[in-house]
């Protein structure tokens, strides 16, 4: 952890879906929470200024995670499973930020989802959490619908399906249609708009966009 915050991180997930040393991540059955390691890791990146993001992560890991870190932590990416029911998306209250995702299996049960599916995750956390916890973590990536080639996008699905990082439950194959009207990057300022007509304000629509997440950042980093 120290080598790595002398070249430069300042932001780090503690699992990626599966276990690892500091504990389970989000799709592992047994649900097995923070390691001793990973009590010692995050005090750790506590006293250095990492943030910890507890994307991916399992349901007793975050929860463990939240009362061991003394730092506020952060969901970069990871949207409300009381809005749609994946095992990626998140049941935990929070206190730093959390990032609502774009990736269509997360979105909603529709194939094409529309960007108010989107933005019932941003409701659904406003309401829980407070217009102050919630962000933007969209998870644009290369294997979707636009940019890569369906083909492809199966090939890299199978790859990561067959090495388990992965699972069926969570991750639906593609063709991936993020949200429509933000479903590539430079449709991205279609969403103050749609903020605006779900009747959040320009100072709200600003916390949304990143002032939650710069406000966190200032805290936590050195």
């Amino acid at each position: 952890i120290d080598i790595y915050y002398r070249l430069g991180l300042r932001q780090m997930m503690l699992c990626y879906n599966i276990k690892n040393c500091v504990g389970d991540g989000c799709t592992e059955p047994g649900d097995g929470g923070l390691s001793i390691f990973g009590v010692n890791a995050i005090a750790r990146m506590n006293e250095l200024g990492i943030l910890i993001d507890l994307a991916h992560t399992g349901y007793r890991t975050t929860m463990e995670a939240m009362e061991v870190s003394k730092k506020p932590v952060v969901f970069s990416h990871g949207n409300a499973r009381g809005v749609w029911d994946n095992p990626r998306n998140l049941k935990a209250k929070m206190g730093g930020v959390v990032g609502v995702n774009g990736y269509p299996g997360f979105v909603s049960a529709k194939n094409r989802p529309t960007v108010n599916d989107f933005i019932d995750h941003i409701d659904y956390y406003v309401k829980l959490v407070g217009i102050d916890h919630v962000s933007l973590g969209v998870d644009y990536f290369q294997g979707q619908a636009g940019i890569m080639d369906d083909k492809v996008a199966q090939m890299l699905y199978d790859r990561l399906i067959g090495s388990g990082s992965w699972s069926k439950s969570a991750y639906p194959p593609p063709p991936y249609y993020y949200p429509e009207e933000i479903a590539l990057p430079k449709l991205m300022p279609n969403l103050p708009d749609a903020l605006l007509a779900r009747g959040y304000g320009e100072n709200d629509i600003k916390k949304i966009l990143g002032e939650n997440y710069i406000r966190v950042l200032k805290e936590v980093w050195k």
